[in-house]
């Protein structure tokens, strides 16, 4: 079937975009997206748009014009048919736009945003809350985003999501050596180490 295709093409795109082969990830994302418009699934090809924007902002260099532009098209078609938790996941990737486009502001404003309508989805509210640790950081909130990785942290535990655990002790790191702490930034950063050990088992 259509769907099944679509489905298909969208599987192995999130493979090659693992392997960082983004051309080939995005031909076969946007293959998806074409066979679902087709069906005229308006709430899924906005997710397709949605997942494309992640896609162009995790190639290197990121594609951030490309990114803005899906995001653009995923929130027009979800203002007609949509959960408040779709939204929330444009406003995760605007978030994370607005950061690699130097605007922490807008970054925090965002992931404000999603945080509204993600609870229960341990996995995106700790996506959402590192995101706003890094926009508080940038902002020299120090206070707040500690307090924002540290839930991160936390949340990223509880689904055994190891290099996300490690990228919030390594930013809480940072964080002590920017207070002159080394000694917390040492444990830090050798918590973040020790949560990339794949022998320890799923928090």
């Amino acid at each position: 079937s259509v769907e099944t295709r679509a489905r298909t093409y969208w599987a192995a795109s999130r493979v090659l975009a693992e392997s960082k082969r983004w051309s080939e990830a995005l031909q076969l994302a946007t293959q998806a997206r074409l066979l679902l418009e087709q069906v005229d699934d308006q709430r899924r090809v906005a997710r397709l748009h949605n997942a494309y924007a992640f896609i162009c902002l995790e190639a290197d260099p990121p594609r951030t014009a490309e990114a803005s532009t899906h995001l653009d098209r995923a929130e027009a078609l979800l203002q007609e048919d949509s959960s408040p938790a779709d939204l929330a996941y444009v406003h995760t990737e605007r978030s994370r736009l607005a950061l690699l486009e130097g605007r922490p502001e807008d970054a925090l404003a965002f992931a404000e945003r999603a945080l509204l309508y993600v609870e229960g989805d341990e996995l995106e509210e700790g996506r959402v809350l590192f995101l706003r640790g890094r926009a508080l950081s940038l902002l020299d909130r120090g206070d707040e985003a500690r307090a924002a990785f540290e839930d991160a942290a936390s949340h990223f535990s509880k689904v055994g999501a190891r290099q996300q655990i490690a990228a919030s002790w390594r930013e809480l790191g940072e964080l002590d050596i920017a207070a002159g702490d080394l000694e917390a930034a040492v444990e830090s950063l050798r918590t973040g180490l020790e949560a990339l050990d794949p022998r320890r088992s799923r928090a």
